[in-house]
């Protein structure tokens, strides 16, 4: 920010700052009003990128002066005033570019990078611009387009149109990055997005900046994660220091601190001295012995204090390790691990794999050294090389030292691991191994359960003042490594690369050491009786392949051969294409295992976890005490238990397992409201202990959906399946219909149940998309075409990710049919309320496609050999929710596939980290990022009959491209509201009902208590139909929607059992007059999971879009104008801010596409 005359004018960098601390923004006014504080200037890693992003600039700028175009450069040295004219002039000019551009709107003014002439009109003519700007990154980032967002806005202002595009010109990418993302080998590394999909956002940041203004709050220094670059942080800290504030108690959060202040304490010595309870913190004892230790750290001695936290006491009967009891016996093999992660490149880049282990000393009197070995990777291919080449060294290694562990300091590494042999699908055996021998030792697990140190964060760089020196290196912490990386990336001179590299190297290598003599230390202060931590069950470290193990790799290797001979038959042309093919498939070979492996390691890390900790486990259910009761029959015994309060998914019918003693349950019950639980085991069985945990079994057996993918790949190298849907699905080819050219429209955008028909009856060994956004009547269409083609003798499939979809568009389809009195045999695997008189209920074995022309079931019926190419059209529906492993099992059955669907609302429900795009739903396989089909590659609904035109456009413009439309009628609906109506309610349209609270995670009573009385004023209100009818509101016309389980409970409580409260999940499908989203958590702060899940689109249209006249977001105002980290969630939070903003009409009447020069 800078004072010019009477007016102070604020910068880009000015809303970055703000996002991140408003005390910054606070002390940046302090500063501009002649505070004589001198803030602290970057250090020399920030000033060398900071060097070579200009180099970047200018080198971006000759690129452009080397086409030949046109180029204007503002001269910064000029005045103010002139470089503005300058830049206005230059607009109406029609500069194809203008460099340095000078945006001033007061009071905001910015210097854009480049400005670029498009086609369009405006106030300059028949011509605009759009903004891009040069970044070092390689990838895109949230500050970036905060950034692009606030030239934007002032282009808007100049020119009269907001500009369409956002572009940002980002680091060069060698050849292997350029392959990886698609761009040929001359291409820029561009990003280019649509600006209507980030603006919202930036807008209510602005107006959050400009209220902050115009009457600055006092405001409080607190740490955060802005710390690092800002140059306010040592005043903040020396401020800390004089306040002797709580903030400096190692490990305390943000919720504590408020907590104790609400108390009365605000400083370490005050905590120390406390000898009571503060409401809401469990751990309040822990945090007074560190204040005591951070406030006295030496002893008499002149020593470092040491506090030994008491051994773990057995909870409720449950006794897990901790401290150190989680340490195994020293072996003279022991290894000692730490990685460097660039977390700037998409994905992050793990680029240093860094592994250690003491040799002995070479002479008598001198000590153990340490033998440091390094893996290096810097792009993606060559981290798979580092981390396959770490991984066979660690296993070779223990072949040597069976006993060995590997010690690491913190989770960054063991979640490294899993993480990356998924990605690559590579080492899975070995990681596995190594997870269930136990491998991984964390210390920082050790030494924050097992002591309290007096230091003032418990970073291992803090912790080495009690056993080694202080350090000397050129990198002084993880945030400088990672400067230090960026800056080796952008620079071109061999010898600095050679430089920066070693001071990492030597930084890692420090890293290395030091837990090394870490765990020294730790052993040297064991307390005598702690006995050496081991596994369970600890297998032999060269354990026997199983029968089954060896015939799964077998089949897998054959599979792998099999696809190399399917590539090499493929004509040259084809050779790209095929490829990716044969790599998906490969990569698909492993899909359900992965599905598996979180859950197998959640129950690794469960059998290491306090049970107090498992309360907070979603998964689980925690400390459960038995009530005595115990029912009896002649195969087995139920028992019941008392749940003590907490949170979960698990439901009645979940299958779960006891944590406890390790045995299976069977028939699980849980009644929330009673808070008990009740499940059986086999009579002849030992009773369950008295106290215990239950959680989500993780079993799995997919071998039938496996073999199904065995036997395609088997069928396409014999060359089988050259004609089929699923070589063109896998593909990502249009669609194939009979008399239709390759690209052309396949129908209009809102097509009629008869086109659709005979688009789908012209289907030739292909497959087809049918997008239906909510309401436009996708089951109905399905329904009508179903039913059509039994009616010409077809036979028709139906499978979805559950059997609810399966039996309603069974029920619907078959329903059809009776109308129009076509004789069907109509059967389904498993049957619920929904299907009518008429359809059958059969064994799965017991199908025949000949007899049984409408069938439906999930993919574990139609992958069943007997059932290959038996089917005229399989259709799949809700494919946004199916897997494409899933759909290609399945999808062997039939000659053409229909996939129905939304990739905009629900997505699936898998859990894994897979490679390349084997984790996708088939929908998002196909779709490739598009919110909506592309009129040549499907079908797309876009006629919705539920909603009103004033819920249907945010959802429209925001979700669904603008394309999706009311149909007319529904103009009619409206809430008919009398005059004790209260304030919040509208007639129709998306409203937000701000409700201020504090703390509040996945349960907000604040929350509860507005809707009850939303609720309750609804029923005394009335509203009209798409017919014009008008009816009283009951509650069976209210749908709420909460994002979370702990809240759909509060909302019961709050609304009783006549309301209809659920989670997304449940009311997909559904609709009612009026729906209320409340959001729950207070603010960033006390997000409990993601902010994606939150925030998530597909989340939130689905809950606004029950609506038919009126949707109410309730919500805490700390959701607005949240700082966030990466671009994808700048767009979730920019979705959220024009629902809550509806006001904000940010997108302009320019749809037209540009090129960017």
């Amino acid at each position: 920010m800078q004072q010019r005359n009477d007016q102070v004018l604020y910068s880009a960098s000015d809303i970055v700052a703000f996002l991140g601390c408003k005390h910054r923004t606070q002390l940046d006014l302090r500063k501009l009003s002649g505070w004589d504080e001198t803030p602290t200037p970057a250090d020399d890693a920030m000033a060398l990128v900071q060097a070579y992003g200009d180099r970047h600039e200018q080198a971006y700028l000759q690129t452009l002066k080397h086409r030949g175009l046109q180029i204007v450069e503002i001269d910064k040295q000029a005045p103010l005033e002139e470089q503005i004219e300058a830049t206005r002039q230059a607009m109406r000019d029609g500069a194809q570019v203008i460099f340095q551009a000078a945006l001033l709107q007061s009071p905001f003014l910015g210097y854009a990078d480049f400005l670029f002439k498009v086609d369009g009109s405006s106030k300059l003519g028949h011509h605009h611009y759009e903004v891009a700007d040069t970044k070092l990154a390689k990838s895109n980032r949230a500050k970036f387009m905060v950034q692009l967002c606030f030239y934007a806005d002032l282009l808007e202002q100049e020119q009269g149109v907001l500009p369409r595009h956002l572009h940002v010109v980002l680091g060069k990418l060698d050849e292997a990055d350029k392959r990886k993302r698609g761009l040929a080998p001359q291409a820029e590394n561009t990003a280019q997005l649509l600006t209507g999909e980030y603006i919202h956002h930036f807008r209510q940041i602005k107006a959050d900046f400009l209220a902050f203004m115009a009457n600055p709050p006092p405001t409080e220094a607190l740490p955060n994660p802005a710390c690092g670059q800002c140059g306010w942080r040592d005043h903040c800290q020396k401020q800390w220091e004089l306040q002797d504030h709580v903030c400096l108690v190692a490990n305390i959060r943000r919720d504590q601190i408020d907590k104790l202040a609400k108390s009365g304490f605000t400083t370490m010595k005050g905590l120390a001295a406390y000898s009571g309870e503060v409401k809401g913190i469990g751990v309040l004892d822990k945090l007074k012995i560190q204040a005591q230790l951070q406030s006295q750290p030496l002893d008499t001695n002149g020593q470092r204090r040491i506090h030994h936290l008491a051994p773990s006491q057995p909870v409720a009967g449950i006794n897990k390790p901790k401290g150190f009891a989680l340490l195994p016996e020293p072996d003279a093999g022991d290894l000692y691990f730490d990685m460097e992660g660039f977390p700037h490149e998409t994905g992050g880049l793990e680029y240093l794999f860094g592994v250690g282990y003491a040799q002995p000393p070479s002479a008598p009197d001198q000590g153990a050294t340490l033998k440091f070995k390094p893996f290096w990777a810097h792009n993606r291919q060559e981290e798979k090389v580092a981390f396959e080449a770490f991984m066979d060294f660690v296993e070779a290694h223990l072949l040597q030292h069976p006993k060995a562990h590997i010690y690491h300091y913190a989770a960054y590494e063991k979640t490294a691991i899993q993480k990356l042999s998924s990605v690559h699908d590579t080492r899975t055996e070995f990681r596995d191994r190594l997870l269930r021998e136990g491998r991984l030792v964390d210390l920082y697990r050790v030494v924050g359960s097992g002591l309290a140190l007096a230091v003032p964060s418990y970073s291992i760089k803090k912790v080495e003042a009690y056993y080694r020196g202080a350090r000397a290196g050129a990198v002084a912490n993880a945030g400088e490594s990672i400067v230090m990386y960026e800056a080796f990336r952008k620079t071109t001179d061999a010898s600095e690369q050679q430089r920066l590299l070693a001071d990492i190297e030597s930084y890692n290598k420090d890293d290395v050491e030091s837990t090394w003599q870490l765990h020294q230390w730790l052993e040297s202060l064991r307390p005598a009786g702690i006995p050496y931590f081991s596994p369970a069950a600890q297998e032999p470290t060269e354990q026997p392949k199983t029968e089954a193990k060896i015939e799964r790799e077998a089949a897998e290797a054959k599979a792998r051969e099999a696809l190399a001979l399917w590539l090499a038959g493929q004509p040259a042309e084809l050779q790209g294409q095929a490829q990716k093919v044969a790599e998906l498939l490969s990569h698909l070979l492993g899909f359900y295992w992965r599905c598996a492996l979180p859950g197998i390691w959640r129950q690794y890390q469960r059998q290491a976890s306090d049970e107090s900790e498992l309360l907070d486990d979603m998964e689980c259910l925690a400390l459960l005490t038995s009530t005595g009761q115990v029912t009896e029959d002649a195969l087995s015994k139920r028992y019941f238990f008392r749940v003590p309060d907490q949170e979960t998914k698990l439901a009645t019918g979940s299958d779960v397992t006891c944590l406890s003693d390790g045995m299976s349950v069977a028939n699980f019950v849980y009644d929330p409201d009673r808070q008990e639980v009740s499940f059986t085991r086999k009579a002849n069985r030992e009773a369950p202990p008295q106290t215990i945990t239950v959680c989500a079994a993780a079993r799995y057996n997919d071998a039938p959906k496996l073999a199904a993918i065995h036997a395609y790949i088997e069928r396409l190298s014999l060359g089988q399946e050259a004609g089929g849907p699923l070589l063109r699905l896998l593909s990502q080819l249009r669609p194939h219909l009979t008399g239709r050219a390759s690209g052309q429209t396949i129908l209009s955008e809102s097509p009629t149940p008869e086109a659709v028909l005979d688009a789908v009856r012209q289907l030739d060994g292909s497959h087809l998309v049918i997008q239906g956004p909510p309401g436009t009547g996708k089951t109905t269409t399905a329904a009508h075409v179903i039913a059509a083609l039994i009616a010409e003798g077809k036979n028709v499939a139906i499978t979805a990710n559950s059997h609810a979809a399966i039996n309603h568009l069974l029920a619907a389809a078959y329903q059809r049919t009776q109308a129009a009195h076509t004789p069907v045999h109509a059967v389904v695997v498993k049957a619920d309320d929904a299907l009518p008189p008429g359809i059958k209920v059969i064994k799965s074995d017991d199908l025949n496609p000949a007899q049984h022309r409408l069938a439906g079931g999930t993919a574990w019926l139609f992958c069943r050999p007997a059932q290959t190419q038996e089917w005229d059209y399989l259709f799949i529906d809700e494919a946004s929710q199916l897997s494409l492993a899933d759909a290609l099992s399945a999808g062997s059955c039939a000659r053409n596939i229909v996939l129905l669907g939304d990739q905009m609302q629900l997505p699936q429900p898998t859990e894994g980290t897979h490679p390349s795009d084997s984790g996708l739903s088939v929908l998002d396989y196909l779709m490739q990022g598009h919110a909506t089909v592309p009129a040549e590659q499907g079908i797309f609904l876009g006629t919705t009959h539920r909603m009103h035109p004033d819920v249907c456009k945010p959802i429209s413009e925001g979700v669904y491209e603008g394309r999706l439309v009311s149909a007319p009628a529904c103009a009619a609906q409206g809430l008919v509201l009398n005059a004790t109506a209260d304030p919040a309610l509208k007639p129709q349209g998306v409203v937000y009902v701000p409700v201020p609270h504090a703390h509040r995670s996945q349960s907000a009573p604040e929350e509860a208590q507005r809707i009850k009385q939303l609720f309750d004023s609804l029923l005394d209100q009335q509203w009209t139909d798409r017919t014009g009818t008008t009816h009283p509101i009951t509650p069976h016309d209210i749908l709420v929607v909460a994002p979370y389980n702990a809240q759909v409970r509060e909302l019961r409580r709050a609304l009783g059992k006549q309301a209809r409260v659920g989670t997304v999940d449940k009311f997909q499908g559904q609709e009612a007059a009026v729906a209320i989203v409340p959001m729950t958590t207070s603010d960033a702060d006390n997000l409990p999971r993601n902010l994606d899940f939150l925030f998530s689109k597909n989340r939130l249209n689905v809950a606004v879009s029950r609506a038919k006249c009126l949707a109410l977001v309730v919500a805490s105002p700390g959701l607005r104008g949240m700082d966030c980290g990466t671009v994808e969630e700048m767009g979730l939070l920019s979705f959220y801010a024009r629902l809550v903003n509806p006001d904000d009409h940010a997108l302009s009447k320019n749809n037209a596409q540009h090129d960017f020069v």
